[in-house]
C-alpha cells in the first residue's frame, strides 16, 4: 500500500493521532502496548501524526482563528453563534475548550511522535536509509508541534519583564518538554521548561530532520529538507535575538535562491486558494471530502453560508489599496467577510489550510536584513541590508497590487512597512497575534466591540491559561499567572 493511500485510510483508526484523550491520564500518556514491530506500522502510524494536524482543535480550525480574534484583525459578527467571545474578550478561562483541545491533540502528536522515533531505532531489521525519512518527519512534526503550543502558553522568548525568571533570553517557564515514550510505569508528570530551553529542543529537532529528509516532497503534505528549513527561518525570527536573526535570514536565502517555489502570479492569486496547492505551498494541511472537518472547519466559520461567526475588523479592511487583488478576498456588508477559505468545488472545509507559504520566506528575509542594518556600523552594508529588504517587500507589493509605487523607506519605516505587508498577506492564517506578541508592542483595536480593545505589553493576557484538565492530572504543573 502506497502512502498516500495509507494517508487517505487513517482518519478513523486507533493509531490517530486525533484520539481524544481521558481526563484522568496526563495528555503525554501513551498506551504501552502499541508496538510498532515493522516499517509499514509505524509509517501508517506517522501518517496518523499528520491527521492529527488536520484536527479541528489544531490547524483544521481553532488554531488559527483563536488566534486571530485574539488579534486586530477579526472580531465577532454581528450574528455570532457564541463562538470564540471569550478570546476576543480576553476572558479566557482554565476551562477552555478550545485550548483543552489544542493541548491534548498538540501532546498526542508529540507522543505519538516519541513512540515512533523509538520504535523506528529500534528496528534493527530495517536499513538506516529506509528509516531516516521517518524519522525526520518524526522529529518535524515534534518541532512543530512544540513551536506553536510554546507560542500559545508561554510569553514571547524575548520578554524581559513582566514574568518571572524573565531576562530576555527564555529564561521564564514555558511547557512541559517529553522526548521519550512515556508510559504509566514513566515519568509522565513533568514540569514545565523554560521557554529557551523548548527553543532548543525545536531547534535540535529541525536540525537534525535536515539532515534525514530528501530535499523536496511531490506534494507539500510532509515535511521535506525544503520545509524545515523554512520553519527553521520561522523559528529563529519568532526566537528573535541577534543571532537568530542572521540564521533566519539564511534559511530564508536559502529558499528563495533555490528556484524550487515562486510567487503565485497576480491574475491567479484568488484561484489559488480554490487550489489544492500551488508553487507558493512550501508546507501544507491537505482535506479530502474524507477528513473534511465540515461545520468544524475555518471556511464554515468564516462563510456566510456557514457560522459566519468571524469576521474582518474595519482597520484591517482599510488597509488594502483598491487594486490590491488580495482585497477580492473580502466581502463588505454588515460585516466584512473573509472568503480566504472559500472549499474547494464550492464544499466548505474542503481548504487545504497553508503553514508555510513562500511569500513568508520573503517577509522574513526582509525583516531580518532591516533588523540586523541597525546592528552594522558600515553604512555601506546598511544600505545593502536594506535595499535587498527593499527589493524583496516590492515584489510581494507589485504581486498584489501591479499599480504599487517602489518604496523608498528606510530605517524603522521600512521596518514598519514590512510589519504592514505581513498582516495583509497572512491575514486569517495565524499570524498577527504571534508577531504582536514577539515584537512586544500594544494589541490595539480600533474596531472594536470587545470588553478589552487595549492589551499593552507585557501582559499576562499574551500567554494563554494551561487547561485545567492537565493543571488537575499533572501535580508538577503549574498555571500561567493570574488564571
Amino acid at each position: 500500500m502506497n502512502r498516500k493511500l495509507y494517508y487517505l485510510l487513517i482518519p478513523f483508526l486507533i493509531i490517530s493521532c486525533g484520539k481524544t484523550f481521558l481526563d484522568r491520564d496526563p495528555t503525554y500518556y501513551s498506551n504501552k502496548t502499541e508496538a510498532y514491530s515493522n516499517i509499514e506500522s509505524i509509517q501508517s502510524a506517522l501518517n496518523g501524526c499528520y491527521d492529527g494536524l488536520q484536527d479541528y482543535r489544531y490547524y483544521g480550525r481553532n488554531f488559527y482563528l483563536m488566534t486571530e480574534v485574539s488579534s486586530d484583525n477579526a472580531k465577532l459578527a454581528y450574528a455570532n453563534h457564541n463562538n470564540f467571545i471569550s478570546f476576543y474578550n480576553f476572558a479566557l478561562t482554565s476551562s477552555s475548550t478550545e485550548l483543552d483541545g489544542f493541548w491534548k491533540i498538540g501532546y498526542k502528536i508529540i507522543s505519538r511522535a516519541n513512540t515512533i522515533i523509538d520504535a523506528t531505532n529500534k528496528l534493527n531489521t530495517v536499513p538506516y536509509t529506509e528509516k531516516r525519512q521517518i524519522l525526520g518527519e518524526a522529529l518535524a512534526l515534534r518541532a512543530l508541534v512544540y513551536f506553536d503550543l510554546v507560542r500559545i502558553f508561554a510569553q514571547t522568548n524575548s520578554i524581559g519583564a513582566g514574568v518571572d525568571s524573565a531576562n530576555f533570553d527564555g529564561g521564564h517557564v514555558g511547557i512541559p518538554i517529553i522526548t521519550l515514550p512515556t508510559t504509566k510505569d514513566s515519568l509522565i508528570s513533568p514540569v514545565r521548561s523554560s521557554v529557551k530551553a523548548v527553543y532548543n529542543q525545536i531547534i535540535s529537532d529541525l536540525l537534525k530532520a535536515d539532515t534525514m529528509l530528501i530535499p523536496k516532497q511531490s506534494v507539500p503534505y510532509y515535511f521535506s529538507s525544503y520545509s524545515v528549513k523554512a520553519l527553521l527561518a520561522k523559528v529563529f525570527l519568532t526566537k528573535g535575538s541577534n543571532s537568530d536573526l542572521a540564521n533566519a535570514n539564511n534559511y530564508s536565502s536559502y529558499l528563495i535562491n533555490l528556484n524550487e517555489y515562486d510567487l503565485v502570479p497576480n491574475v491567479d492569486y484568488i484561484d489559488s486558494w480554490n487550489s489544492s496547492y500551488t508553487k507558493e505551498s512550501i508546507f501544507s494541511i491537505p482535506m479530502t471530502l474524507t477528513d473534511n472537518q465540515g461545520t468544524n472547519s475555518i471556511g464554515y466559520m468564516l462563510s456566510k453560508l456557514g457560522y459566519g461567526d468571524l469576521v474582518s475588523t474595519q482597520d484591517l479592511y482599510d488597509l488594502f489599496s483598491e487594486n490590491d487583488i488580495r482585497k477580492s478576498l473580502f466581502k463588505k456588508g454588515k460585516d466584512i467577510n473573509i472568503f480566504k477559505y472559500p472549499g474547494r468545488d464550492k464544499i466548505l472545509g474542503l481548504d487545504n489550510v497553508p503553514i508555510i507559504r513562500f511569500s513568508e520566506m520573503y517577509l522574513i528575509k526582509a525583516e531580518a536584513l532591516v533588523r540586523l542594518s541597525f546592528m552594522d556600523a558600515n553604512k555601506k552594508n546598511k544600505d545593502i541590508y536594506q535595499n535587498t529588504a527593499r527589493l524583496l517587500l516590492d515584489t510581494l507589493r507589485k504581486r498584489a497590487d501591479i499599480n504599487a509605487i517602489p518604496t523608498n523607506l528606510v530605517d524603522n519605516d521600512l521596518l514598519e512597512l514590512i510589519y504592514t505587508e505581513r498582516r495583509k498577506e497572512f491575514m486569517f492564517e495565524g499570524q498577527r497575534f504571534f508577531d504582536i506578541k514577539r515584537r512586544m508592542i500594544a494589541l490595539k483595536r480600533n474596531d472594536c466591540n470587545a470588553s478589552v480593545c487595549t492589551v499593552n505589553s507585557p501582559s499576562y493576557l499574551f500567554a494563554f491559561p494551561i487547561p485545567v484538565s492537565e493543571i488537575n492530572a499533572n501535580k508538577n504543573i503549574k498555571q500561567n499567572p493570574n488564571y
